[in-house]
């Protein structure tokens, strides 16, 4: 890329939420520095040796992705304008969902998962949505398309659900042809929505995910014409 000078990061541990945590830290550099216009954002995701089985929801998939950040007075057309981004993390739910490198493995504590955690899931997911979109000064009825994990298709339309979005609303392949490839899904399920804008000058969408750590996350993205 010849980007010789550019600074490198690497983030791990929030796994589906890690695109939320990337967008909040390219959003911060752009806040303190002035002088820069670009960030590439890069997620690499490999299913964990011995099966792509991860109970009790998902199947796990490889994938690799790319988006460009620029800041907002210099976003070339027909692509995203980030609009808002926020993120809650809570250490205590950290050992619900965890992985490790060597080996490679993914560990779920199946109880604490039902019992702790799905409990706040949506209200979490839902707190964060309403602050995204205070932020970015929209109503939640001007979302027309939500981009959303392919943990499962139950959970995709469980979060419709119990957040109250238009059933028509939810974007993207989903899980049937693809699997679930961490922080990539958001991307993937997004791929096609800034090409299909068509006559309208822009389409407001909602990211949502949550991911080991454990993290959640809501972004209020444009599609820009």
């Amino acid at each position: 890329l010849s980007a010789t000078d550019a600074l490198v990061l690497g983030i791990r541990g929030s796994g589906c939420c890690g695109l939320h945590v990337a967008l909040r830290t390219a959003q911060a550099f752009f806040s303190s520095d002035l002088g820069l216009k670009f960030a590439l954002l890069v997620a690499s995701d490999r299913a964990p040796d011995g099966g792509r089985v991860c109970l009790p929801i998902s199947v796990m998939a490889d994938a690799a992705s790319a988006i460009v950040v620029a800041r907002t007075e210099i976003t070339p057309k027909r692509l995203g304008r980030l609009r808002a981004v926020f993120t809650q993390s809570s250490g205590r739910f950290v050992d619900v969902i965890s992985s490790a490198s060597h080996p490679s493995a993914i560990t779920i504590d199946a109880a604490k998962f039902e019992q702790q955690l799905m409990p706040l899931h949506f209200v979490v997911l839902g707190r964060l949505l309403k602050r995204a979109l205070t932020a970015a000064d929209l109503s939640q009825s001007a979302i027309t398309a939500l981009i959303y994990p392919n943990t499962s298709e139950l959970d995709r339309q469980s979060v419709v659900r119990a957040l109250d979005f238009d059933s028509n609303c939810l974007w993207g392949p989903g899980p049937v042809n693809h699997g679930h490839a961490f922080a990539n899904d958001l991307i993937i399920n997004a791929q096609s929505l800034f090409g299909s804008v068509g006559s309208q000058s822009c389409v407001h969408s909602a990211w949502l995910a949550a991911g080991s750590g454990f993290t959640w996350g809501a972004a209020i993205i444009d599609a820009v014409q």
